[in-house]
């Protein structure tokens, strides 16, 4: 699969200078890797089954959000550049409905919609509310049934300020997958997605690639 750069959210190097230099592949596993050998390859195999998983886990070990949500939002590549090969875990950059993080609405007498992007907590979202909105092809036409989506909206406001009392409404999103995973939640901190998947998986890939490398030499 070709590697798309654009939407890397994370990125293992699976041999190379590169691999050496971030966590030490070749004095970890005793010997350089080489992309050829069957050792490595197995390794890798074993790592991309890995991959999503530890992403969905850790994911929702800070955000609000069902593991289900995430199906289909990411997927594995696989790259080449001059200092190693990778695996690189591709996520999407659209934005996830907040509806999607526990959003709940008690009625037109609470101050609005509640939703925890965050794991173990809960905002109101001001005059927000649930409904299922679609769209109409016309004036008086019926609201075609293919188009309606339940969500967490607010009303938009008019040039004076004042919400529309009716009309236009804006839909309400909490943070893409891409931007669960690589943005961290506390202001000017590195403690992000990304950082606790890492080393998980590169631990992982260096005991899978000394596993299949003894395999190796005990066939002979």
């Amino acid at each position: 699969m070709a590697f798309n750069r654009r939407n890397s959210a994370v990125k293992i190097y699976v041999n190379g200078s590169t691999a050496n230099d971030l966590y030490g592949l070749a004095k970890r596993v005793g010997q350089q890797v080489s992309r050829m050998s069957m050792a490595s390859q197995r390794a890798q195999a074993s790592l991309a089954r890995k991959v999503q998983p530890v992403a969905k886990r850790e994911i929702r070990n800070v955000y609000g959000v069902k593991a289900g949500i995430l199906n289909g939002r990411m997927k594995l590549e696989t790259g080449t550049r001059g200092k190693g090969d990778f695996l690189s875990l591709w996520a999407s950059t659209r934005k996830v409905s907040l509806l999607e993080f526990g959003g709940r609405w008690r009625g037109v007498k609470t101050p609005g919609a509640t939703a925890s992007i965050l794991l173990g907590t809960s905002k109101t979202y001001d005059s927000a509310f649930i409904a299922n909105v679609g769209w109409r092809g016309g004036s008086g036409q019926a609201v075609k049934a293919d188009t309606v989506s339940r969500a967490i909206y607010v009303r938009q406001r008019g040039p004076d300020g004042k919400r529309f009392g009716r009309g236009p409404l804006k839909r309400l999103y909490g943070p893409s997958v891409f931007e669960m995973i690589g943005t961290s939640p506390k202001a000017h901190s590195a403690d992000t997605v990304r950082a606790a998947m890492l080393p998980q998986l590169q631990d992982f890939y260096v005991t899978e690639l000394s596993r299949q490398i003894a395999l190796e030499l005990r066939r002979g």
